[in-house]
């Protein structure tokens, strides 16, 4: 009965379900994989962390590389790009044995909600245009997302 009264005291309630006008509906039981899916239609983290894995993409030119990333699910809108960038924040190894870095910002292109997002960046180094590239995180600050808020 001094639950309230006590400094940090906690009162936890779960299993509510709030309703919209007079009559009452049957609780909505969700799996956690749905609750997530439906999570993720706002929100995709690509890598986060040290020796990550973004993806294969290709060199555009001598110093842009591409990457295209498939969604886990559609997201509710185009997403934008969340970035923690750096100096050799990510890593660009190509086929033919060359590798760079990205400093700077990842920039969306041919960006919509869905099956998949392709983005670009420009690669410190000058490597062979038309190679495929390995693109992962280089740094512990390194993060790569997609975001679709309301």
């Amino acid at each position: 009965s001094t639950w309230y009264t006590t400094n940090d005291a906690t009162f936890a309630i779960t299993g509510v379900q709030l309703e919209v006008g007079d009559a009452a509906t049957e609780f909505e039981h969700r799996s956690y994989a749905d609750e997530l899916l439906r999570c993720q239609r706002y929100y995709q983290l690509i890598a986060k962390g040290n020796s990550k894995f973004l993806g294969i993409g290709d060199m555009h030119t001598a110093t842009q590389v591409d990457l295209a990333y498939y969604l886990l699910t559609l997201m509710r809108a185009t997403p934008d790009i969340v970035q923690e960038t750096g100096a050799n924040y990510f890593a660009v190894n190509a086929a033919s044995g060359q590798a760079g870095y990205v400093d700077g910002s990842w920039t969306k292109w041919l960006a919509h909600d869905g099956p998949a997002i392709t983005m670009y960046a420009t690669v410190d180094q000058t490597l062979t245009a038309g190679q495929a590239a390995r693109i992962t995180t280089n740094n512990a600050s390194a993060l790569l997302a997609l975001e679709a808020e309301l």
